[in-house]
């Protein structure tokens, strides 16, 4: 196990330390994804808002939870109060991606938008469902899926691991969440904790949660420290059996009788449990169950296990066995252990498939892995589910990475979707599966994935993805145009995203690609767009073209944490030129980005990483990169064009700091720091970096800042985006920063702020929940600019091609001359030299 995975797996690591380890491991190793690599991702994604000043994993008790949802909505009803103090709007707005289309040109839907963990659909009232995502909380729909609304903005919740709605109530909905168990009665207007201040702090996670068909005031929750038991609709908890319990089924014709499977840790594997009194009390039946090699107790890990029942054998019971061999076992199993069988409600059990382990083959596949052979990689626990048909009892769907159907109970399988199998555009890493019958021979199936909601009404012989709305999308690098309205981002789970201007309903294109932090916009009139993972995409002009490819030969440095990424910055003047982080260097490309050279290198350490750049609007010769060197952050400062650098003295050596600098005067830079203490959080020179100015206040007390924008054509005008819900604003005539934060989830997690002049809107991309969207809070003064593809031209007739890059908004007018250049044509082309512009004349 290399250095960076055992720190990760230490206890109480420093992420800081662990993302250091991993980023340093992989600059000498070529990447390869395993278990370790594929968990580093997910481990980063769910503790992101949760690291403290030193580095260290502190989750948010329920209390802090609730106290941060009650200060939000008082900051909101404050900001409400002072609205007119501001240049105008409303509020923050969603700004997609609303839903995805396939890049192939036809347009069609596709589930590339959000990890959704778990969902469920009303028993009482089937237009109504809910969905609960990795990253963005829970979604309701009330038209069978067609579109969905957020229904936990007001909440500081990401990943929601179980949800179930009451079976006669749609209004009344459990779901585990942020180590909680939460509850709505009123459809998902209001949520709050479930249990006593004890229960909260337990940090229970359920993997199942379900309702008492007989009694839905009794509750059970299949959790990560047992089975709990409610009968008070979920008020109140009780543990009716210790150790992890992975899920839980109820009889379909007694609802006395109910079945849990539960990890036994001295055995190292999992055994069947049963309840015949509606779950106070449960016995092990184990008769014909899975048992190890004799002689090999202890040498098989098998935790993950998932149950699955049906209507139309109420006796019938499947239950999926899933891990991996330790030392000296003598099977392989690779993460694949197989399906038992039980047609008498528990009390004996079969294996119709008979095999266990390696060789895999056609008739002998591991449905956990990516091609169903040998390989070892899977992501059992996160992505194993299974149900069984309500009309057909020996119909199985299982999920893995794949999805896959057994019709004869288990004894064979063949794959169905996925990375492999013959339905087509199945969204690979199943989450969940639920089945409900619709009528005496019809029934349809509901799959979360990582990719989104799929719905089949043939048993996934096809699907429908079902996703509009679903606002939960993992951007881990986002960019825009400039006057061109053009967004594209790097995304967890779902590859790459790409949208321009004309695209109707923030519907994005899914650009596809694996799970990069990246995604860059040249800032030319060529819709040119630029990914680590899939080169070059010139974004087409409708839903309904195929993006073009063009060839690029680099990367930058990109993280999946937080402050830890470069870009490529493209020259404000030149619009072929662009600028990037490598390691510790700084490149410079030529040619549009396709391919860059060394330019500087900073210092002799690969480790110590060229992050962020910036150039200075009001002097495009100044530059300013941030580097980290081990736990500190330095500013590079240079006024020749990077010449020559200057390292700046800052306020603080702290490693996670953003920055901006000015668009009127070159000496204007803005620092934030993440993990300051209070009243160290926000600095301001200007002059250039030799002094700062403390502009902290008390507004800033016990936040942390997660992104800065600085808005062109403003006095001193800055965005500060914080952790979780808030952005603020301040100018240099303000005493105090403003809330700027109305309309957003209280969830946030910032990763860029960055203003769109044309349209008068700042965007804030999240970690989490997509891009938002307001009016800016000032309007920015006209600042005129342009850039052309080269600085020099040599040779004669070549036609130089301008683009606007002015501070300016869509009902700018434009005159254009050339003062040398004789006689002057129509939309500014002359005849000597081939100037042309793309603004109106």
């Amino acid at each position: 196990m290399p250095a960076w995975a055992q720190l990760m797996y230490a206890p109480d690591p420093d992420v800081r330390a662990v993302e250091m380890a991993y980023s340093a491991y992989f600059r000498e190793h070529k990447f390869e994804k395993t278990v370790h690599t594929q968990y580093y991702k997910l481990w980063l994604n769910s503790v992101r808002g949760n690291v403290d000043a030193s580095g260290h994993v502190r989750p948010k008790t329920a209390a802090q939870l609730q106290a941060r949802e009650q200060q939000l909505k008082q900051l909101r009803e404050s900001e409400a109060g002072h609205n007119a103090s501001r240049g105008g709007g409303g509020g923050w707005t969603w700004a997609g991606p609303e839903a995805h289309v396939a890049d192939d040109g036809g347009g069609e839907e596709v589930a590339e938008q959000s990890n959704v963990y778990t969902i469920d659909r009303s028993l009482s009232n089937p237009d109504i469902l809910y969905c609960g995502t990795e990253s963005g909380g829970v979604y309701k729909s009330t038209d069978q899926a067609a579109h969905w609304s957020y229904v936990t903005k007001d909440q500081v919740i990401g990943a929601v691991s179980a949800l179930r709605v009451h079976p006669t109530d749609p209004n009344t909905v459990l779901v585990s969440a942020e180590d909680e168990l939460w509850r709505t009665i009123d459809g998902g207007t209001t949520w709050q904790i479930m249990g006593d201040a004890a229960f909260q702090a337990l940090n229970i996670s359920a993997w199942e949660i379900a309702f008492d068909p007989s009694d839905p005031q009794t509750v059970l929750a299949a959790c990560n420290l047992g089975m709990y038991r409610s009968t008070d609709g979920g008020s109140n908890w009780s543990s009716v059996l210790s150790n992890s319990c992975t899920s839980i089924a109820v009889k379909p014709d007694d609802p006395a009788v109910w079945y849990t499977i539960r990890y036994e840790p001295t055995l190292h594997y999992s055994r069947f449990y049963r309840s015949t009194d509606h779950g106070q009390a449960w016995s092990l039946r184990d008769s014909g169950w899975y048992m190890p090699p004799a002689g090999e107790v202890g040498d098989y890990q098998i935790e993950d296990c998932r149950l699955a029942v049906t209507a139309a054998d109420a006796g019938r019971i499947y239950a999926v066995l899933t891990g991996y061999q330790q030392a000296g076992a003598s099977m392989t199993t690779n993460g694949w252990i197989g399906t038992w069988v039980s047609t008498d409600a528990g009390e004996t059990w079969s294996f119709p498939h008979g095999l266990i382990g390696t060789p895999y083959t056609a008739a002998h596949p591991n449905l956990m892995n990516f091609t169903g052979d040998d390989g070892t990689y899977t992501q059992i626990g996160y992505n194993t589910t299974i149900i069984a048909s309500q009309i057909d009892p020996d119909r199985v769907l299982i999920g893995g990475l794949n999805l896959w159907r057994s019709d004869d109970g288990c004894a064979t399988y063949q794959a169905v979707g996925g990375y492999i199998g013959p339905v087509a555009r199945t969204h690979p890493d199943m989450q969940e599966l639920r089945v409900y019958k619709t009528g005496p021979t019809s029934e349809e199936v509901w799959i979360g994935c990582d990719g989104g909601v799929y719905h089949s009404t043939d048993f996934v012989q096809s699907h429908e993805s079902m996703c509009r709305g679903l606002r939960a999308v993992n951007l881990w690098g986002y960019d825009q145009g400039w006057n061109d309205d053009i967004r594209v981002g790097g995304r967890y789970h779902n590859g790459n995203m790409g949208y321009a201007e004309g695209y109707a309903d923030d519907d994005y294109i899914a650009l596809g690609g694996g799970e990069a932090p990246t995604g860059y916009v040249n800032y030319s009139d060529e819709r040119k767009t630029y990914f680590s993972d899939v080169d070059g995409k010139v974004m087409p002009a409708t839903l309904n073209e195929s993006p073009v490819s063009f060839p690029m030969s680099f990367d930058p440095n990109e993280s999946y944490y937080n402050c830890s990424s470069s870009r490529i910055l493209f020259d404000d003047r030149y619009f072929n030129v662009a600028w990037s982080g490598k390691d510790n260097k700084l490149y410079r490309s030529t040619n549009g980005g396709s391919g860059f050279n060394v330019f500087h290198a900073f210092g002799s350490n690969t480790n110590d990483k060229v992050l962020w750049i910036e150039q200075s609007y009001a002097a495009p010769n100044v530059f300013v990169v941030q580097q980290a060197a081990g736990n500190t952050s330095k500013l590079w400062r240079s006024v020749d064009d990077g010449a020559t650098w200057a390292q700046l003295t800052l306020p603080s050596n702290s490693r996670d700091l953003y920055f901006a600098v000015g668009s009127v005067n070159p000496n204007d830079i803005w620092i934030g720091y993440t993990n300051r203490p209070n009243g160290q959080k926000v600095y301001h020179s200007t002059d250039g970096g030799a002094t700062w100015n403390n502009i902290t206040t008390p507004m800033l007390d016990n936040e942390q800042i997660w992104a800065i924008a600085h808005q062109y054509g403003t006095d001193g005008g800055v965005y500060l985006g914080l952790l979780n819900g808030r952005v603020l604003y301040r100018n240099n005539t303000m005493a105090d920063w403003a809330e700027f934060s109305t309309g957003l989830p209280a969830g946030t997690e910032p990763l860029r702020i960055v203003p769109f002049y044309r349209e008068g809107k700042v965007r804030l991309a999240c970690w989490n929940l997509g891009v938002w969207e307001q009016d800016l809070y000032e309007p920015s003064t006209l600042q005129a600019g342009f850039s052309a593809a080269f600085g020099t031209f040599f040779c004669a007739g070549d036609s130089v091609h301008f683009v606007d890059h002015s501070v300016c908004g869509a009902d700018a007018t434009y005159a254009w001359s050339f003062p040398r250049s004789d006689p002057f044509r129509q939309y500014g082309e002359v005849s000597d030299s081939h100037l042309c512009s793309t603004g109106p004349v």
